[in-house]
């Protein structure tokens, strides 16, 4: 885990816990883990497309 995200990830969760609804979080934290995931698994391929074109 990289030292930025431990400073970023509870502000986010605060600032998000005003923004978002009550009624919409489930969906929203939804989304955001499909979202994180989908980087998480998509990144590195993308990169490796950019750094060693077919």
């Amino acid at each position: 885990m990289h030292s930025s995200k431990r400073f970023f990830e509870p502000a986010a969760t605060t600032y998000l816990i005003q923004v978002v609804p009550e009624t919409g979080r489930k969906s929203f934290n939804a989304y955001r883990s499909l979202i994180t995931s989908s980087a998480f698994l998509i990144g590195p391929a993308l990169a490796g497309l950019l750094r060693h074109p077919v």
